[in-house]
């Protein structure tokens, strides 16, 4: 079973997907003026596939996706995207810049810490892949997200197991 949450945070869209075991998925990585700039696996292993038609081949294989990697998969806009799970399922986050000619920059935080974010030059969203976490004294549970706008700060505390993107354009 493949379940998918697309949530628009103005700037980009994130989406979060469960591919259950032994599930292979097929798409073209540009449909309707958005694509996937960047994934990144929560959960799982991934075996990708990328070509400029339907058709595979072993040449169009790429090394499996590791759990707790963030990939630039920019360079499949336009191409064809198979993604195949093995006896386990995956679950995942993709990153779709809105306009898609803008850049997005994400760091990708982890388990338990304190950090103090500082908007200087532009908006950053910190979004909550497993969560929850606490910014400002507010919750944020998983799927969720948070703006800290230009010349404002904030402060982010995690507790173990949770991950947290911080998105900058």
């Amino acid at each position: 079973m493949i379940s998918h949450t697309a949530i628009n945070a103005r700037s980009f869209i994130y989406c979060i997907v469960y591919q259950g075991p032994n599930e292979t998925t097929t798409y073209f990585n540009d449909n309707n003026g958005y694509y996937h700039s960047a994934l990144y696996l929560i959960e799982g292993t991934l075996d990708v596939a990328i070509s400029d038609t339907e058709v595979f081949t072993e040449e169009s294989q790429l090394p499996p996706a590791q759990e707790g990697v963030l990939y630039d998969i920019s360079h499949t806009r336009g191409k064809y995207v198979l993604a195949k799970t093995q006896s386990s399922g995956a679950a995942m986050v993709t990153f779709n810049p809105v306009p898609t000619s803008r850049n997005l920059n994400i760091e990708i935080l982890k388990d338990k810490q304190t950090v103090d974010i500082n908007a200087t030059k532009s908006k950053i969203t910190i979004v909550c892949l497993t969560g929850p976490v606490d910014v400002n004294g507010k919750t944020l549970k998983s799927t969720q997200h948070a703006v800290v706008y230009e010349n404002k700060s904030a402060t982010l505390t995690m507790e173990d197991n949770t991950i947290c993107a911080l998105v900058t354009e």
